[in-house]
């Protein structure tokens, strides 16, 4: 008996030694990541992603809007990726747009249509709910927010009809939603065509805040003529300094599709950029920097492939992961991924092969390494038009 104990116990060591660990431990925070893809109906004909946040435990939740953009949504899923629950926000068709967290178990959530903010919880519960000016105005550039100094929070936006002249306003309001005040900024004395604010950021003390949208080169609303990027400082509602991206050709249309403020208050821009002369769409990045300096652009070029890019996302070694479609050969599309660098250089890229049009329009990266990317798909059937992807890869966006 004692040497059947011996062998046990030399056989448990060299087991020790060998690094063999249980199926469970590959679960934890310091081994592979784990990786799967899910989809799933959440009622509505299809939807988009605007924000998703990876929980204490291991679970994650995803705000975002019907595609007919009339109802807001908030869906908690486990770690594994299965649906545990989905909600509509409650409200006259509020739409989430842009979702801030504060970082106490609470949202600010501003509205895809109107002047209308929401405060709300991890159970899509309204704490709060603003409205500034009147319901159906129309809203160029769907709200952006931000926070400023001292708790104060950044809503920016444009609006009259795109026929019409347009305004530039920034509203300030502070953690409750109360209304602080605003800027208003019309563009005509600085540039021969309109322009379109998309966000503003790094509010300091005195209330100067940078902003950045779209230049026109035209006087009209044209879709195909080039638009640029514009990056400017704001003070007492009048622009103090301006940077126009203009070092891609003049054909190309640049047009903003998402942003981050870094911790060094610079910022990044994911845009499509569009050459009308060619019919190709590629993904083109911007950093500037908080003084309004271009700190490096990269135009990236895909074989055989027009390429739309939905959002970016910042990672733990300080680059990018942007997310978007591209065209497979035929009239489908493949949810796409893209790596940058911290200097803005090409890590890799990839396609997921997913029956169907499908897309990626949001990622996160994840605590255990790997990365969260959503989007939606038609490929999986089940007589609905688009159903919600959530794929989970390692960190180099591989399943």
């Amino acid at each position: 008996m004692s040497n059947r104990k011996n062998i046990l116990y030399i056989l448990l060591i060299l087991l020790a030694l060998s690094g063999i660990t249980c199926k469970k431990s590959d679960t934890s925070v310091n081994s592979k990541a784990i990786t799967f893809i899910k989809e799933f109906d959440i009622g509505f004909p299809s939807f988009n992603t605007n924000y998703i946040e990876q929980l204490k435990d291991g679970g994650y939740l995803m705000f975002g809007m019907d595609g007919g953009s009339t109802e807001s949504i908030i869906i908690r899923l486990s770690k594994y990726g299965n649906l545990e629950w989905k909600r509509v926000i409650a409200g006259d068709s509020f739409v989430t747009y842009f979702v801030h967290p504060n970082g106490d178990g609470t949202y600010m959530v501003s509205d895809y249509n109107h002047f209308r903010v929401n405060k709300i919880d991890t159970f899509g519960r309204i704490i709060i709910h603003k409205q500034y000016g009147s319901a159906g105005t129309d809203v160029l550039n769907n709200q952006q927010l931000e926070i400023g100094p001292a708790g104060t929070y950044l809503i920016s936006l444009s609006t009259g009809g795109y026929g019409g002249s347009s305004q530039n306003t920034v509203l300030h309001f502070d953690h409750n939603l109360n209304y602080i005040g605003q800027d208003n900024f019309n563009d005509s004395n600085y540039f021969s065509g309109k322009t379109i604010t998309f966000g503003a950021y790094q509010e300091n003390s005195s209330g100067t805040f940078n902003v950045f949208g779209q230049k026109y080169l035209k006087q009209n609303w044209n879709w195909s003529d080039s638009r640029k990027l514009y990056f400017a400082r704001v003070a007492k509602g009048k622009k103090t300094a301006i940077t126009i991206i203009d070092s891609a050709d003049q054909s190309a249309d640049v047009n903003p599709y998402w942003y981050i403020v870094n911790p060094d208050s610079a910022v990044v821009v994911v845009c499509q950029r569009i050459d009308y002369t060619i019919n190709k769409s590629t993904p083109y990045v911007v950093k500037v920097d908080k003084n309004l300096k271009v700190d490096w652009e990269t135009n990236v070029e895909e074989i055989n492939k027009n390429i739309l890019t939905w959002s970016i996302s910042p990672m733990s070694d300080g680059g990018y992961l942007i997310t978007g479609q591209t065209n497979n050969g035929s009239n489908n599309t493949l949810p796409y991924e893209l790596k940058l660098d911290a200097n803005g250089n090409k890590v890799w890229s990839r396609t997921i092969p997913i029956p169907g049009n499908s897309f990626f329009d949001w990622a996160i990266p994840c605590a255990d390494g790997g990365a969260i990317f959503v989007g939606g798909t038609t490929g999986f059937g089940n007589g609905k038009s688009s159903q919600v992807i959530f794929v989970k890869t390692d960190a180099n966006g591989i399943l």
